[in-house]
């Protein structure tokens, strides 16, 4: 064991090779030491000081970089806000409720009824199993439009509009997408919607479709389907038609569960790129996809892991998403308004097949401008590290960066569900909490702002305590108020309020 060089030696040696002989004289004879003969001796104290410097100036390089990577657990559920008051308690039976089951509810904030002149309206989108699709006015929940059944032997299932026009658009179990127009006679209530065309995308039933706008006149058509496979199109809108072109699909490893679509705005380009997230069974992985500098080909962006456990088998299925955006328009992530307000971080959330109970994993949205820059760069032929351009009928290929330590909440709920249960989960408009739709008929809202599980309302069908398993839902604010709607199925269409 090294002795210690008394303090007072280290300072006399100081005073020595800085020439203070007077003091160090004055010193010596105060504290009653004598200097060591040899030179080297013992390390110098200026010696002592510099290094410290050293370490304190790399311990602070590397708390920082330990503070890049870590996750703060306290900074990023703050990003969930703890429940606020809801005015949800009652419901009421939509007019049209009991004719069918409530197979999609979709809501559109600005769609035209009466002509594309016509003043916009907030409508609820409803498709069901009798082959017919409804508009819905927001305002008093009156139907606005209804189409005639379908001819073919299929149904109807999900149900979008384009913003800003007449537009709307089904994907049925026969794996084609109708497009309807809303008529123009301004005399007839409800008005029809007629018709104008049809266009194969999948080759079994189509899951999900999401449009996503381009600008006033055009957009993408993203489709997911049992066939195992991402679509994408294009539609343009050229005096008063749509016009549809092809753009690429993509075969992933197992059945989509669901769908979001998004303009993401990078910093190294000014116009926004589509990015697609989708979900699928037997993984637990959310990938993330886009179109080339071109808007030709489907690239694979990157995949956010739900089990950080990178080497376990254990195995779950992300049964429904929902997700929360801050921004004032949900299909737009800016993230350079995220990079300098982390509140304005979209949320995902996500519902999974475990059982006996549903549990509910929360991810923050991952900042992808390195992998998708990088792609951008290559989409030219020289495929980069972290992309996989893939053509048209191709299938996926797990070579992209896979995301890890994007988990902000995984809370176990009190829902029941067995291996047939298919859960939706709805995020509330002002993002305090999340609606849970079960199999009893009950929607429970649940806050886990603190990465637990509180159970603080309940909606109950008025059958009694326990009503027929509910489909999906819809949710949007009138006047300031949440509202719900939800489908079950007993046929029930209602809307909370």
């Amino acid at each position: 064991m090294v002795a210690k060089t008394p303090i007072e030696v280290l300072i006399a040696d100081f005073l020595k090779s800085k020439g203070y002989t007077k003091t160090l004289t004055t010193f010596q004879n105060e504290a009653g030491i004598t200097l060591p003969s040899t030179d080297g001796y013992f390390e110098s104290l200026q010696e002592i000081v510099d290094d410290r410097q050293k370490y304190l100036e790399h311990s602070t390089q590397v708390s920082q970089g330990l503070k890049n990577l870590a996750i703060d657990d306290h900074e990023l559920l703050s990003l969930i806000k703890p429940w606020q008051y809801t005015n949800v308690a009652h419901h009421a039976p939509l007019s049209f409720s009991g004719a069918s089951l409530g197979l999609d509810l979709t809501i559109i904030d600005d769609l035209k009824i009466g002509g594309d002149s016509a003043p916009s309206k907030q409508c609820l989108l409803v498709s069901g199993n009798d082959k017919i699709l409804r508009i819905v006015d927001i305002t008093d929940y009156s139907t606005l439009a209804i189409s005639d059944p379908i001819d073919s032997g299929s149904i109807f299932k999900s149900f979008v509009a384009i913003p800003g026009t007449s537009y709307v658009m089904s994907g049925a179990m026969d794996g084609l997408v109708y497009f309807f127009k809303v008529s123009d006679d301004d005399h007839k209530s409800p008005k029809k919607l007629q018709l104008i065309k049809k266009h194969k995308i999948h080759r079994r039933v189509i899951l999900k479709i999401n449009y996503l706008p381009i600008d006033d006149h055009s957009g993408y058509l993203a489709s997911i389907g049992f066939d195992s496979s991402l679509n994408v199109i294009k539609l343009s809108i050229d005096h008063g038609s749509i016009e549809i072109k092809d753009i690429s699909r993509i075969y992933t490893l197992s059945n989509p569960t669901d769908l979001y679509c998004f303009n993401y705005k990078a910093s190294f380009t000014k116009s926004p790129i589509p990015l697609f997230l989708i979900s699928r069974t037997d993984s637990t992985l959310l990938s993330f996809f886009t179109l080339d500098s071109h808007g030709l080909k489907i690239v694979e962006v990157s995949r956010v892991s739900l089990n950080d456990a990178e080497f376990s088998s254990y195995q779950f299925t992300p049964v429904n998403l929902s997700v929360y955006n801050p921004s004032s328009d949900a299909h737009t992530i800016d993230q350079q308004s995220i990079d300098e307000d982390v509140t304005k971080t979209p949320l995902i959330s996500i519902a999974t097949s475990h059982q006996p109970y549903l549990r509910i994993i929360t991810t923050k949205f991952p900042n992808l401008q390195v992998e998708l820059e990088s792609i951008r760069n290559n989409s030219d032929g020289d495929d980069g590290d972290d992309a996989v351009v893939v053509s048209d009928n191709c299938n996926q290929e797990l070579v992209g960066k896979t995301l890890r330590g994007m988990i902000i909440s995984n809370v176990v709920t009190t829902v029941a569900q067995d291996k047939y249960s298919k859960h939706v989960i709805h995020w509330k408009t002002n993002g305090s909490g999340v609606w849970i739709a079960g199999d009893d008929g009950i929607i429970r809202g649940v806050n886990f702002s603190k990465n637990d599980y509180t159970e603080v309302a309940q909606l109950k069908s008025h059958d009694g305590e326990f009503g027929a398993r509910i489909i999906c839902l819809a949710g949007t604010t009138k006047g300031g108020k949440e509202i719900l709607f939800s489908s079950s199925s007993d046929k029930q269409i209602f809307v909370w309020q």
